[in-house]
């Protein structure tokens, strides 16, 4: 007479999880389970990134933060990050007229662009002819020029020009006498007066 007993382990498996890319955030949930056992995968982004989707060999298994399965085999997921964007606004004030260098790039105002989340984009206000660069305003301020803006967030910028100014001189000639009439205003001569640049 015999009493045998057949003798069974239950499946292990493996479940590891990474980031791509690895600054973007953190997952956690991962390591060993027994097959059945409940998983549940969870994706962090870190600051000024946001989540994707999860993938396993390079297809999306889920859209969701928080991945939820049974564990059933040996599993490799990726939570998959994208770096945020935010926008910049930049504007024109003043009675002046110029452009704006982004990056090094000449740009005409308004101008709006979208760039990385804790990317620095340099500015440069380029005076047009008569015109003289006053100020930033906005999201930035003061004269420094060429000056810079971290874009953490959507950041909105005036860029402030003036007109130049000129002096128009009238004297009289001959022997007689007289006035001027200057827009419409009668003056006595000799006269002397100020005037922004490229005023008729």
């Amino acid at each position: 007479s015999r009493t045998l007993v057949a003798n069974f382990s239950i499946n292990s498996y493996t479940i590891s999880t990474s980031s791509n890319p690895a600054s973007g955030g953190s997952t956690s949930g991962g390591g060993s389970f027994d097959h059945g056992d409940a998983v549940s995968l969870t994706a962090t982004p870190a600051t000024g990134y946001s989540f994707v989707n999860w993938t396993e060999g390079g297809s999306v298994v889920s859209v969701n933060s928080t991945y939820n399965f049974t564990a059933a085999s040996n599993r490799t997921l990726v939570a998959n990050f994208s770096i945020d964007q935010y926008t910049l606004s930049i504007s024109k004030g003043g009675t002046g007229d110029g452009s704006v260098r982004v990056n090094g790039t000449l740009e005409t105002l308004p101008y709006s662009g979208s760039f990385n989340y804790n990317e620095s984009v340099t500015l440069e206000a380029v005076e047009a002819t008569g015109s003289d660069f006053t100020s930033w305003g906005g999201a930035l301020s003061g004269i420094t020029n060429p000056t810079s803006v971290s874009m953490t967030a959507n950041r909105s910028v005036s860029v402030n020009f003036t007109l130049e100014q000129r002096t128009l001189s009238i004297s009289s000639g001959g022997t007689g006498s007289g006035t001027v009439k200057v827009n419409g205003t009668t003056e006595t001569l000799p006269y002397s007066g100020s005037f922004d640049y490229g005023v008729s």
